[in-house]
This record gives structure tokens, C-alpha cells and sequence, in this order.
């Protein structure tokens, strides 16, 4: 018994060591969307998927250098994954900017799996693959797109117009001014605001 209770306490102590390490390690950084070059446009891009195998929606907006409003959309897709919900806010936005003239173009999504997908060679049985291969299609259009993860501190423009996909009728809201839900966030990005997360020193 003494035995089992020792190794027990070793087993204990060695997580809480572990744990103090890992915490010690976390840093606190400030996240937010960040402005570009004069003449680059920025498109953030954003999916929802309630629960898996339910309905899916996609919302995009792309801003100016300094962050003001250009357009943006809202799409109810049906049901479907959400890496196929991220690729098809890639696919509208980019769309819609390839039909705005927009030479050079950002592009960000927190979507670490979507934008691996767009960064790599089309993986053919993938279920997305048509539509990655569409994509990268796009990409060629702009003089030149840059294509970024962030952190969902930085996206929350595009948060919320996904989400809004979800209660609108299927197909494709368009926005050619900032709507009401998303001013507020669009002047906040405007003025410099950032927000606080944990992350890993």
C-alpha cells in the first residue's frame, strides 16, 4: 500500500511539475487586425458549422490598407464540414475581389486547415479538392495574393458575417456597405484596437 501511494504521489507531483513548466511558458499577446501597404486590399474570410453534419454558412469582408469597409457577404452553403464552409469564404471572397480589381490582395481566415490546404499541392481525394483547385485558380488572377492564418482575435469581422449566413435564406447576401453588426468591430479594427490572448512563449 505504502508502495502504490508513493508512486502515486511521484505520478502527481511529476504533472504538477509538468503543469507549473507549461504555465510558465504562456505569455500574454495582444491580437488584431493589422493594416497593410497603400494599394493592398485585405480579405478576411470566416465558416460555421453549428454541429457536425449540420447546415454550414460562410461570411467574408474585405477592407482597404487602413481598414475601411469595401464589401462584404454572408453565404448559407447547406449542409456540409466546416473546412468546406472555410474554402467556400475563400472561394466568394476571393471571387468577388478578382471582380472588384483588387491587384494586391491579403487574404486571412483562422482556418489553420483551410489555409494549409490552399498553401499545399491539391490532395485529390480530398473531399474539398474541386474546390481548393478553384481556389488556386483564383489566386492567379490579382497581380499578387497572399494567403495568412491569424488568430480568431483578428478575424471577428468575418466571425460574425458567417455566422450570420446561418439564419439568412441558402445562397449569397451581399454587402456594399459595413452592416449594422459588424460597424462596430469595423471601427474598432479601423482604430488599432487589440485584444489579449494566451499563447505559448
Amino acid at each position: 500500500m505504502v508502495t502504490v501511494l508513493a508512486a502515486n504521489y511521484n505520478y502527481i507531483l511529476n504533472i504538477t511539475e509538468q503543469s507549473s513548466k507549461i504555465l510558465r511558458l504562456t505569455r500574454t499577446v495582444e491580437i488584431g487586425w493589422e493594416p497593410l501597404e497603400e494599394g493592398w486590399a485585405k480579405l478576411n474570410v470566416d465558416g460555421s458549422v453549428l454541429q457536425p453534419g449540420s447546415r454550414g454558412a460562410s461570411g467574408g469582408i474585405i477592407r482597404d490598407s487602413r481598414g475601411r469597409f469595401l464589401a462584404g457577404f454572408s453565404m448559407n452553403i447547406g449542409k456540409c464540414t466546416i473546412t468546406i464552409a472555410e474554402l467556400w469564404g475563400f472561394f466568394v471572397g476571393m471571387k468577388l475581389a478578382v471582380e472588384m480589381s483588387i491587384p494586391y490582395l491579403m487574404v486571412e481566415s483562422d482556418s489553420s486547415c483551410a489555409v494549409h490546404l490552399l498553401q499545399s499541392a491539391v490532395v485529390e481525394n480530398h473531399v474539398g479538392a474541386s474546390l481548393v483547385r478553384s481556389i488556386k485558380e483564383l489566386m492567379t488572377r490579382p497581380h499578387r495574393v497572399v494567403i495568412r492564418h491569424v488568430f480568431r482575435e483578428a478575424n471577428q469581422c468575418a466571425d460574425v458575417l458567417a455566422k450570420h449566413g446561418q439564419v439568412i435564406e441558402k445562397g449569397i447576401k451581399w454587402f456594399e456597405k459595413a452592416p449594422a453588426m459588424v460597424v462596430p468591430l469595423v471601427c474598432a479594427d479601423e482604430r488599432g484596437m487589440k485584444f489579449s490572448r494566451k499563447s505559448v512563449a
